[in-house]
This record gives structure tokens, sequence and C-alpha cells, in this order.
């Protein structure tokens, strides 16, 4: 049983206005309403205060959208008490919270947003495996006639590029914010570094300004290229060690922001949906888990994967020789950040090409118009040899993936999902909309190359995703460019004609909305 910890006001409104619906009710007609204080009553003689007012509330809810329906206005006005619900949640977070007030009712109202997204994200684990095997759900959903309609995306909103624009810097602003955020003197008095994984980069980067061949000695050797960078950002702004490792976020996560925004709009050619992939990236599960546990090198080597991507796009549409080289050297240097990403978005690309031969039906035509993607995949194998000369790692840790793949793992597939939706990294990262969104969004056709390739990252690691133990199935979910999707959904209901204008804007507010809330209630609980 999932119990509610809300205190005394909150009832107290459930019950006025449960008695409120009750009396338009009989006004209307439906005298049935007036029974429901009898079942009310009846409840709390049995159960008590607390589940007599839940069945109450419960049972009018019911009973008005029985004799009333789901109609238009009902919808919207359920759409606009969430947002409300939402929004004095949010300024609790951002304001109340760091201040140290609390409010009675506000305080109440926040830790009940909290409760109930709690309960939702218990069913992300489940939603997960749809969205992972999308693929495999799409056809079968085919089979009972249930399909859905492609999305036409084009460059009707690069006519209105100022919005856009402000979009796209409330999303870096955001992330900046994230960036700071756990370090606010009323949350973190002692100004203690808040990643799991600080030490260790803090570590590295001491050594490495005694010996800078100490990085071919970090995580192995098998990151040599991050400390430099670090190096390179402490000495840019004149901070220590600490200071440096402390604030590399406040980069690192707008450029995350601005990688995604980059190729989605190289790739889908739309101002629109590559702003709005860069607002729920700087709201989602990417920025709250790297916070959390200072994933650097993760998040690093995603950075150059999706400039590199976005590079690769101009390349296909342009045929750009310049885009093409900066986009295989860019894409290389994440074998020297991560190579755990740098093999995952390998494998994508390649059941890219695969699919593509099968599809086309010859090799000669694929490598004539993908052979970017060929070029990109080529210096993997003699770059990791050559590392293995100068004390790199990356071929033994390409061996050790393939060999960490195995049954046993599929056999504690519910056990690692429960880990990763509940006690890694706090819970934070199985988001429920994230993954609900993306899930919609995947089962809608395909809109073109871009889309194919990141659609091919969710297809390659489901087929890898089972046979892993938790740890590398949660940097797999990591990877995945599921808020790009989510924003797709999003888009999507921006230019449905279908939906009102005013429905339209309640649903995106409030979808925005618990997104703000996510992020800074978990920002708020990585210390």
């Amino acid at each position: 049983m999932v119990r509610f910890n809300a205190p005394q006001p909150l009832w107290s409104i459930s019950i006025i206005l449960s008695s409120t619906l009750i009396f338009y009710m009989a006004l209307r007609g439906v005298y049935a309403s007036l029974a429901l204080i009898i079942v009310a009553s009846a409840s709390y003689i049995i159960f008590g205060f607390g589940w007599a007012t839940l069945i109450y509330a419960f049972s009018v809810l019911v009973l008005f959208v029985y004799e009333f329906g789901f109609d238009g206005w009902t919808v919207l006005s359920m759409i606009i008490i969430l947002c409300i619900f939402e929004f004095i949640s949010l300024v609790y977070w951002i304001f109340l919270n760091p201040l140290g007030f609390k409010v009675p009712l506000i305080y109440d109202l926040a830790f009940l947003e909290l409760s109930s997204s709690s309960l939702l994200s218990s069913l992300s684990p489940m939603v997960l495996v749809f969205t992972l095997f999308f693929w495999i759900l799409k056809p079968v959903l085919s089979l009972f006639n249930i399909r859905f309609r492609g999305l036409i995306i084009n460059g009707w909103f690069s006519r209105k590029p100022f919005m856009d624009f402000a979009i796209l810097s409330l999303s870096i602003a955001i992330s900046i914010v994230a960036s700071i955020y756990p370090y606010i003197p009323s949350l973190n008095p002692n100004f203690y570094p808040v990643g799991v994984d600080f030490r260790y980069y803090e570590e590295a980067l001491w050594g490495f300004e005694v010996n800078p061949w100490s990085a071919f000695k970090f995580f192995g050797g098998s990151r040599p290229l991050l400390i430099p960078l670090l190096y390179l950002f402490k000495c840019l702004f004149g901070f220590d060690v600490r200071t440096a490792v402390t604030f590399a976020p406040i980069i690192l996560n707008p450029l995350l922001v601005f990688s995604i925004f980059m190729v989605v709009w190289r790739g889908f050619g739309n101002l629109r949906l590559a702003s709005v992939s860069a607002l729920f990236t700087s709201m989602g599960f990417k920025i709250v888990v790297n916070m959390y546990s200072y994933f650097l090198a993760n998040v690093s080597a995603l950075i150059f994967i999706f400039f590199s991507l976005s590079l690769l796009f101009v390349h296909l549409d342009s045929k750009s020789r310049v885009a093409l080289v900066l986009a295989v050297a860019l894409y290389s240097m994440a074998l020297l950040i991560h190579p755990w990403t740098y093999i995952q978005f390998s494998g994508s690309l390649a059941l890219f090409l695969l699919y593509s031969m099968l599809k086309f039906r010859g090799v000669v035509g694929v490598l004539r118009e993908y052979y970017g993607v060929v070029l990109m995949l080529a210096p993997s194998i003699p770059m990791a040899l050559i590392l293995l000369i100068l004390g790199g790692s990356q071929f033994w840790i390409i061996y050790g993936l393939f060999r960490a793949l195995n049954l046993g793992n599929l056999y504690n597939y519910w056990y690692n999902s429960f880990f990763i939706g509940f006690i890694l990294y706090g819970g934070f990262q199985l988001n429920f909309f994230t993954l609900t969104s993306a899930l919609i969004a995947l089962l809608i056709p395909s809109c073109g190359v871009c889309d194919d390739i990141l659609r091919f990252t969710v297809i390659a690691s489901s087929i890898v995703y089972p046979f892993l133990d938790g740890m590398l199935q949660s940097r797999v979910l990591f990877n995945l460019p599921l808020e790009v999707y989510s924003a797709m959904l999003v888009y999507w209901l921006s230019i449905s004609r279908g939906i009102g204008f005013r429905m339209r804007s309640s649903i995106i507010s409030l979808a925005v909305l618990s997104q703000l809330n996510y992020l800074f209630r978990c920002l708020a609980n990585v210390i």
C-alpha cells in the first residue's frame, strides 16, 4: 500500500472541494451524490479519518466524471489545477527551501507532490521495458490495428527564430543554475563536493600537475584526454584543483544542452524542436545524475559525440569535407575520454549501416551515401591498439565489455531494474515523464536519417541491455537521447491543430513545471 503523508490542512481542503462538488451535482439533479456523505461517514467509523477522506474524495470524483464525462472543460480544469499544484511545489524547491523557510501549506503541498511523483516512478521500470523494445512493441501493436501517424518536421518555426533562441538561452541558464544549486550556503553550508566520483577527478588533476603522463593512469589509462581538458579549464579561470573540479559542471552541463540543440537542429532542420530538446535536456536525468555522481568523463564524451553527429549531418546534407574531418576528429576524441560511451554509439552507427544495407539491398550504394559514417568508425581499432602501446586501456575495455555480457544478468533483470530505479543515484535516473513521452514518440514513424541514427542508439542498446549488470545498464540508459524524443512529443502537441490552444498550452506548461520540479527536487537531495 502507498501511504501519503498528507497533513491535516490538505485533508480539510479535500473535504471542502469534495463537498462543493456534491453540492454542485445536487443542484444539477444528481441526488445520488448525497449518498456519498453516508458512505464517507460509514468509512470514518470503520477505517478512520484518513481513509474516509480518501474514499470520500475518490468516490465523488468518480461520480462526477460518470455524470458529466471527460469533456474539454473538465480535462482543461484538471490540468490547470495540476499546473497550480506543480507551480506551488516549484516555488518551494527554488525559493523557500534554499532560504530555509517552511511555510506550512506550501511545504505540505511540495511533499505531497513528491509522494505522487514517487508513486509514478514506481511504474518506470515497466515503462522502460516498452521504451527500450519499442521496435518489437510497434509491430505487435500493428497486429491489432494500432498505428501512429508520422510526424512532419520541417523548418516552419525557423521563420521566427527569436523564440527558439530564447528557449535555448533559458535551457542553458537552467543548466548553469542546476550546477550551482547544490552549493547554495543554506543547503550546503560546509560547501561539500556533491559528486560521488569527485575525489577521483581531484586526485587525477593533482597528479597531472606533478606528472602529465599520469593522465594515462587515470581509470587504468582509459580516459587520458579528460584530465588535460580539466587542467586547461583550471588554468583559464585561475582556479585551484578542488575549485576546478567542483565547478566543472558549470561548463559541461551547458555544453551538453547546446550539443543536443546542435544535433537536433542540424539533423532535423527545425529550430523549435532543437530548442525544446535543449530545454528538456536541461531539466532531465542527465543533468541530475551528473550532479549526483559527477560523470564528468561520460558527459564530456557525450558532448564530443553529439557535436560530431551534428557535423556529420552537415556533411550528409552538403557533402562538406571540412565538416566530415571535424566530425571524425571529435568523434575519435570520445574514445580518449570515455570508451564505454564511444562503444555504445559506435555499435549504434554500425547497426544503422547494416540496417541501411538490408533496406536498400546493396552495399555499394549505402557506402557511397554514408561513407562519412564509415569514416567515423574506421579509426577506433587502430587508435585502441596505438593507445595500448602508450599505456591506454581502450582495447581491454572494448574486450571487457563483451565479456560482461552473460545470461546471469538476464535472470536478475528485474532485480537490476529495481536497483537502477530506486537505489542507484538516489533513484533519480528513471524519470517517468521522460520514459513515457519518449515511448510515445518512438512509436511514431521515423522522420529521416537523424531520427534513424538516434533510434538505433536505443535499438542497439536494448539488444545488449538485458545481459549487462545493473551498473552498466545505468550507463547505457544515461547515454540514450530520450530527452530528444520527449521534446518531439511536446513539439507535436505544440503544432497539433486537433487540440485547442488553451489545452495545448496547459499540457505543455504541466510538462515543463513537472520537469522543473523533478530537477530541483532531486538537486536539493544530492547533498
